[in-house]
């Protein structure tokens, strides 16, 4: 269970490395665009105002991209992956599960990479510095969700997929765009 678990975790990490990358390199490309920065700054606007929303709307909904029997459909995909007996596939399947699982959860927190993405093509940094600090940004981000893994294993009871964190993000992460 720990190696599936952080497999998982290092697959989320991953995914999130690529879209802050190539989000970045489009940042480069076009974010000296007066009108792009402009958009992006009512985006974050906008979103942060979103999420704040969101957390005062639901009691304790997060993300509504992922319906209550889709969340359902992935716990039971961990629990059969957990069960799997040949370590090669059920690495394989949680890859891809962390893969999928965060592509959606993209579409919800996709507001503070993009800003983030933004602030480092606006920055003179080398190709390196602008790695680092993508590194740097997802082991934050990847933090309590590690965590949260360890706890959950050392106690030996997993929280399972709920929203009520989700919710608490939202609030957060719709502070922080409107700050930045």
């Amino acid at each position: 269970m720990w190696i599936i678990g952080f497999a998982f975790i290092f697959v989320s990490a991953l995914s999130y490395f690529l879209f802050i990358t190539a989000w970045l390199q489009v940042m480069i490309f076009i974010g000296f665009i007066a009108s792009i920065r402009a958009a992006i700054g009512i985006f974050a606007l906008a979103g942060g105002s979103w999420n704040i929303y969101s957390y005062w709307k639901t009691r304790d909904s997060g993300c509504e991209i992922v319906s209550t029997d889709k969340r359902k459909k992935i716990s039971q995909q961990i629990k059969d992956i957990i069960h799997e007996k040949n370590m090669i596939i059920a690495l394989l399947g949680v890859a891809v599960l962390a893969f999928s699982v965060n592509l959606i959860e993209l579409l919800c927190s996709a507001g503070l990479p993009v800003i983030f993405t933004q602030m480092l093509a606006m920055n003179d940094l080398t190709t390196v510095q602008h790695y680092l600090y993508i590194l740097l940004y997802i082991f934050f981000f990847m933090l309590d969700d590690l965590l949260v893994f360890i706890i959950s294993m050392v106690t030996l009871e997993a929280f399972g997929i709920t929203t009520k964190y989700t919710k608490y993000s939202h609030l957060i992460g719709g502070v922080l765009m409107l700050i930045i």
